[in-house]
């Protein structure tokens, strides 16, 4: 069994004498994607910044690839990437002259290695427009592709499907299961999206006032995650059925109301697309528990 690509042992900042993360200790293997569960101040970001070297370390340690974040800093950082919150991007430049620049300062420019990291994200077709009239997420996908030109085996991504739209948070999930699958690189991603976080992730790890209360590594692989049955009393029927065929796991009608199985970050999308086709939606009724009860269940302290 290879060993963790990166290892945290008894991490802990304290701040004015004040301990905002409290002795974290995690995992995570290669090629594998793991959810950072917590809500607001809990800790999530504090924890990030720690392991990519943006913020001191008050006691414990960072281990990337064998390799000490803080004696070690240079030689730990060659193995991880990613971004906090939002890409630094320049918005008056095209999405081809950010990669440039960004690749420029780590070396040589390889213009072919910039087409297969934009055509990888879905960027290929818009490369050469400016930033500035990017949507939120093709900014969030170039700031992928910024962080994948160091060819690191592990991204930290905090927040990246902040502010998307349900289409926008879609395509940034199937781009970060390509990438995980095509390039073998581990993700260590953190979002308010819990559901979202079911479907795209291997294992969840949560985080409440600073500690780590759980480390869920039995989640079911692939596209089984975060599958759920729901009831939709829509008309005219028929058309909605017909609407929703394509993009649905499983379809069935009674009456006024169909059977969905889906994936529970698809469920806006659905919507959506419905009410684009002029349908009447009465009620949307899921028949399978979410991540979000349990995940309150664990920070309201049934853990």
């Amino acid at each position: 069994m290879s060993l963790p690509i990166v290892k945290v042992l008894n991490l802990t900042k304290k701040i004015k004498n004040k301990e905002i993360v409290k002795d974290v200790n995690l995992e995570i293997n290669k090629g594998e994607i793991v959810g950072f569960l917590g809500p607001n101040g809990s800790g999530k970001t504090t924890v990030m910044k720690m392991i990519v070297g943006l913020i001191s370390i008050s006691s414990g340690e960072v281990i990337i690839n064998g390799h000490n974040i803080v004696t070690e800093k240079e030689e730990a950082l060659k193995y991880v990437s990613g971004f906090i919150e939002y890409p630094e991007l320049y918005k008056f430049m095209t999405g081809f002259d950010n990669l440039v620049h960004f690749q420029r300062i780590l070396g040589p420019v390889n213009k072919e290695d910039i087409a297969r990291l934009a055509d990888l994200v879905g960027l290929k077709d818009a490369l050469h427009q400016k930033v500035k009239t990017y949507s939120l997420g093709m900014k969030q996908r170039l700031g992928i592709a910024q962080a994948l030109l160091s060819s690191p085996e592990v991204l930290i991504l905090d927040e990246p499907t902040n502010g998307l739209d349900p289409a926008g948070i879609i395509e940034i999930r199937e781009y970060l299961l390509k990438i995980a699958k095509e390039q073998n690189i581990s993700i260590f991603i953190s979002s308010h999206l819990l559901n979202e976080m079911e479907i795209l992730c291997d294992r969840l790890i949560y985080i409440h006032k600073g500690e780590i209360i759980d480390d869920q590594k039995n989640i079911e692989t692939e596209r089984e995650r975060g599958k759920v049955t729901f009831s939709l009393h829509v008309t005219p029927t028929e058309l909605a059925k017909e609407v929703l065929k394509d993009v649905v796991i499983d379809i069935n009608t009674q009456q006024q109301t169909i059977i969905i199985q889906s994936y529970f970050g698809d469920i806006p999308f659905l919507i959506k697309k419905l009410v684009e086709h002029d349908l009447m939606i009465y009620s949307v009724s899921p028949q399978s528990s979410s991540l979000e009860s349990k995940y309150l269940a664990k920070i309201s302290g049934d853990y």
